[in-house]
């Protein structure tokens, strides 16, 4: 009863549709935009893996940050002591369901990439000596290699996948220093970024179209 009240709580406070849906939205839309498109059903089933990948990590994500929004957002559940172990349940159980789902689907070089990157993540938690924008920019590192788990492998090797992945990882760059007062990434930096994500969705968008045109 006390861990279904406690991922109650911490869905209304941390997953709320304006929280989650954008980054779900834009996994899928790279996955399927890579992949082509296979139908309604295949699309709302990716979404549902790239619902259960975001929900993880970011679950994952509060409870790596407990320290520091302790001091920064004391109210947060994620805070108190009796949250760790119904959340850190909730988000292995997650973790595990979506990698077998990814091994059923895509094979093996799925779970080694997921492994890759959880072993990426959990390095830089451990070894960080605070927020910086390299580190902004390897944590986000995870929203395109979820469109990859999701899409596969082999369609992202295309110049529309790796087209579509690159746009997927500008554009959440640019979605958290624009929605983040305390965003430690640069001015130079962000023109760069908004610049790339221009002229990475222009090259996106020619490359579909001549692609449908040589159809």
């Amino acid at each position: 009863m006390r861990m279904t009240m406690t991922i109650r709580r911490y869905a209304q406070e941390r997953l709320r549709p304006r929280q989650t849906l954008p980054a779900v939205a834009l996994v899928t839309a790279a996955a399927e935009t890579a992949a082509g498109w296979r139908g309604a059903a295949p699309a709302a089933a990716d979404a549902a893996i790239a619902a259960a990948l975001i929900v993880t990590f970011r679950i994952w994500d509060d409870l790596a940050d407990r320290a520091i929004d302790a001091v920064a957002h004391p109210n947060r559940l994620s805070t108190r002591p009796e949250s760790i172990r119904p959340l850190a349940g909730w988000a292995a159980t997650m973790g595990i369901a979506t990698a077998a789902i990814l091994w059923w689907r895509q094979g093996a070089i799925a779970l080694g990439l997921l492994a890759a990157l959880t072993a990426v993540l959990a390095c830089w938690y451990r070894l960080r000596a605070g927020r910086s924008a390299a580190g902004d920019h390897l944590r986000l590192l995870k929203y395109p290699v979820f469109a990859v788990l999701v899409a596969g492998v082999r369609p992202t090797v295309s110049v529309r996948g790796a087209l579509s992945i690159v746009t997927a990882y500008l554009a959440v760059s640019v979605y958290e220093w624009w929605h983040d007062p305390r965003s430690p990434i640069g001015p130079r930096t962000r023109v760069a970024e908004a610049t790339l994500l221009a002229s990475a969705t222009l090259s996106l968008a020619l490359v579909f179209f001549w692609g449908e045109r040589v159809r």
